[in-house]
């Protein structure tokens, strides 16, 4: 399983809220991506994990509030500062990165993707680096995100 430029977030599940993977005897990688797995809800007594995996987790750039295995070398953790689902431009809504979010210039473009989630003209890489997640925040953005129009 291989999860790329993606946003898992406000998911509630009893284990694993963002990623459940109880594949036992399967020998597939799990591999996150320039991911945010974070923001996942879970039922009171229940574990609290935003994944839960019976599989190392090999990736980079990630962003990733808690796993039940060790995480890959630099992943962050904490609140990636997401605002809620949205239409933020495209076909679909999407979590847009607060000014503030780590996640930031702090991701990677491994699939050498041209636009984020959004599509159309929604670059991939609008800064020093990409943005981890599905959405990349743009200078247009930005313009509005003290809620002035």
């Amino acid at each position: 399983m291989t999860i790329v430029n993606a946003t898992i977030t406000n998911n509630t599940a009893p284990e694993g809220s963002g990623i459940a993977d109880a594949a036992y005897g399967s020998g597939y990688p799990f591999t996150v991506a320039s991911t945010i797995v974070a923001g996942n809800h879970v039922p009171d007594g229940a574990t609290t994990d935003e994944i839960v995996t019976v599989h190392p987790i090999d990736g980079s750039h990630d962003l990733i509030g808690s796993a039940n295995v060790a995480l890959p070398d630099g992943t962050l953790g904490g609140d990636p500062r997401l605002g809620p689902l949205a239409d933020n431009g495209g076909p679909t809504a999407t979590h847009a990165l607060l000014a503030d979010s780590p996640a930031i210039d702090a991701g990677d473009n491994p699939s050498s993707l041209a636009t984020d989630q959004r599509g159309g003209t929604y670059v991939r890489v609008a800064g020093a680096a990409p943005d981890i997640g599905a959405f990349e925040l743009q200078a247009a953005d930005s313009i509005f995100a003290d809620g002035f129009e």
